[in-house]
């Protein structure tokens, strides 16, 4: 800091002239040098204040105010200093002049510089030179920058908390289909997150929500003159969104002049509050009745001063934080205004906004990364029966996830005459390679000819996902809960048996020595059944491979067992199949015979729907559906360069007549357009179990 080096020997200098000016006497120089011993004290001079530099995006915009007036407080309890140059003095954007400010800043010897931009293209240099000279950088935009620490809203989650809140007003009028009118920027992505979020967070609460009009806007006027036209055309529209307060004020006067005030009947959301939006909220007698505050603007700002104090003296901070915020209403607003009112106090603050600072910081070693839609990432699954239901429905969901993503999907049909072929899948694989995707998902039986493969892909930074039971070195391995699926249904049967007063049933069931997992499911499901009747006993087994030997197995096993009264199939296809060789067996009273089967499709549970045939418990593996989009997103995040555990367990579920209705609504809710609702998002975590250590297979 040369700069201010001499600003202070020039004061020192002006002091000492001033106190001989004042007739103090002057010490007197002497060119003898005292002993060692002897040499006199002296006072280190004061270290100088970390200083921090901020090119305003616009600082005369509320929201930017509150934030840095909450830098200014932090920069004098920590004893640094602040410097704001506003970059956008007529209230216009420019980014041009920002970025002189920012070189500026960098010439005036500041320690770190806290900036937001719009276009990252002119600020690339930028750091460079400032990481030259040692100078941190602490990067808002939505948009990384490399070697700063990125700092990014939750954007999508604030839109869709919002969105929640009014689907709630909605669901409480008892109405099922309001319609909406939404403020939407295309153009930018951060606020078209919100948008999204938005609209799928009402659609989460009141499925029948419509948007019924959209429109674009930049400013309080363009969004004035956007609610007007929207309600003129859209009077009966009852949910509002605008991305931001400013714009939320001036959308709900146009709304006033079309009449629409009361709250009762029309509820706008805004997100992006600021502290002085909270006084319209305050009001409570407009429709403005639930915003959300980004902490960027309070707490996390306060963090945000703290991080570059923090990199100025050479500690280090993880390249990417998310900012976390809260949705505001009638019922928090009051616990709200007392934290901005501690917020604002003197001295250090209370504990438990200490708590609050922390809570709503999100810190993470990977930087961020924006895959452009320019190039999307692309996805390659070598498919082992492309044709199956099972995979139809998996490669669905894989295809849902891409849509919604910005992802590209490649499906190659490994078996187009319905047979496995190991031979063609590995060139399916390798040509998968030849076309440059960034990720490859496949599913094999015999391990040894793909560890080859496997070597070259990783040596080509493409990731691999292997569905197969038998682990892959540097491939991310997923695995279903073979054995606890057959427990699972095995126990439904027992109790089915239980409750007849049958405490030795006879069992018959298809077996897969030659196949682990499918040998897993059968060996579950019998000690399944046995865990609630002691005495149940197998009476006959087979083996088979596909429908047309199922069915034969069941007809030969019913002929000579026709008392067996608990059957087992390892899959829903097989199971079908079997299911009619029993009809045919005159085998068909559901109180009387007990059907168990494993790995059900979506399609199968339309004939546990029937209700009325033997068929009465399956086990759904989460693969098919929940997982599926999981894993579809590893892919993704894998091929940006995110780690992720290398096994990954996936967990299913017993389907009986009693929690159908449940999995259909399910299925249904996952196959709908845009997001999806946050109970789908629970559920896709809840049957995902990562582990650090890789697969075993004893």
């Amino acid at each position: 800091m040369r700069l201010r080096a001499n600003v202070l020997l020039t004061g020192l200098l002006i002091l000492g002239l001033i106190a001989a000016a004042c007739g103090e006497d002057e010490e007197v120089t002497t060119t003898t040098a005292a002993p060692a011993a002897e040499a006199p004290e002296t006072t280190a001079a004061p270290e100088d204040p970390i200083v921090v530099g901020i090119p305003a995006l616009i600082a005369t915009h509320p929201f930017y105010v509150e934030q840095y007036r909450y830098f200014q407080h932090e920069a004098d309890r920590q004893g640094a200093e602040l410097i704001i140059v506003d970059s956008a003095p007529t209230g216009e954007l420019n980014e041009v002049q920002m970025l002189d400010d920012a070189y500026s800043l960098l010439e005036r010897g500041v320690d770190a510089i806290i900036m937001e931009y719009i276009n990252p293209e002119p600020f690339l240099d930028f750091q460079v030179e400032a990481a030259s000279r040692g100078v941190c950088v602490l990067n808002e935009s939505q948009t990384p920058l490399t070697g700063a620490q990125n700092w990014n809203e939750d954007n999508y989650a604030g839109g869709f908390a919002v969105g929640v809140d009014a689907g709630e007003w909605a669901a409480a009028k008892g109405d099922n289909a309001p319609k909406m009118a939404v403020i939407v920027r295309p153009d930018n992505p951060p606020i078209l997150a919100r948008s999204n979020g938005f609209v799928a967070g009402v659609q989460s609460v009141v499925s029948g929500a419509e948007v019924v009009a959209e429109a674009q806007a930049i400013g309080p006027e363009e969004h004035a003159a956007a609610f007007a036209n929207m309600a003129a055309a859209n009077p009966d529209a009852s949910i509002w969104f605008a991305p931001e307060i400013d714009s939320g004020v001036a959308g709900l006067a146009a709304l006033a002049e079309q009449g629409l005030t009361d709250p009762s009947e029309v509820f706008l959301a805004v997100t992006n509050v600021s502290e002085a939006g909270l006084e319209v909220l305050a009001a409570g007698d407009t429709p403005m009745q639930a915003a959300y505050m980004y902490s960027k603007n309070n707490l996390a700002s306060i963090q945000m001063f703290r991080d570059a104090l923090a990199c100025a003296r050479g500690e280090t901070r993880p390249p990417t934080v998310y900012m976390l915020g809260s949705v505001v209403t009638t019922d928090n607003l009051a616990d709200i205004q007392q934290m901005l009112q501690d917020l604002d106090s003197s001295g250090e603050y209370p504990q438990y906004l200490e708590d609050l600072i922390t809570s709503v910081i999100d810190y993470r070693d990977e930087p961020q990364t924006t895959p452009t839609p320019e190039d999307p990432i692309v996805v390659g699954v070598p498919a082992l029966i492309a044709t199956h239901p099972f995979y139809v429905e998996q490669y669905r969901y894989f295809q849902h996830e891409a849509d919604r993503q910005g992802a590209e999907l490649i499906i190659v049909d490994s078996a187009p005459t319905g047979e496995l072929n190991e031979v063609q899948m590995l060139d399916d694989a390798y040509s998968l390679l030849e076309r440059g995707v960034d990720a490859i998902i496949m599913e094999y039986i015999n391990p040894e000819p793909f560890l080859d493969f496997q070597v070259e892909a990783a040596s080509r930074g493409v990731c691999v996902l292997n569905e197969s039971q038998t682990p892959l070195t540097g491939a991310q391995n997923w695995n279903e809960d073979n054995y606890a699926g057959g427990y699972a249904v095995g126990v439904a049967a027992g109790e089915w048996a239980a409750a007849k007063g049958d405490s030795a049933p006879k069992m018959a069931v298809i077996v897969r020595p030659d196949n682990p997992p499918i040998l897993a499911r059968s060996n579950g499901f019998v000690e399944g059944v046995q865990s609630v009747v002691p005495g149940a006993e197998v009476v006959a087994e087979a083996q088979a491979i596909g429908p047309e030997e199922h069915a034969a197995a069941f007809a030969n096993m019913a002929a000579a067992n026709p008392d067996a009264s608990i059957w087992f199939a390892p899959e829903i296809d097989s199971g079908v199949a079997g299911l009619a060789a029993l009809a045919e067996q005159g085998l068909t009273d559901p109180s009387e015979v007990f059907l168990a089967v494993t790995n059900v499709s979506e399609a199968g549970l339309e004939v546990l729907a029937a209700g009325d045939t033997p068929l009465q418990a399956a086990y759904m593996y989460s693969k098919n559906n929940l997982a599926s989009i999981q894993m579809f997103r590893d892919a993704l995040a894998c091929a940006r360069g995110e780690s992720r555990p290398p096994t990954v367990y996936m967990l299913g579920n017993v389907v009986d007549s009693d929690n159908l209705a449940d999995i259909q609504q399910m299925l249904q809710d996952l196959d709908s357009s845009g997001e999806y609702p946050q109970y789908l998002e629970d559920l896709i975590q809840s049957v995902i179990d990562y582990r650090d250590e890789p697969q075993t297979t004893p």
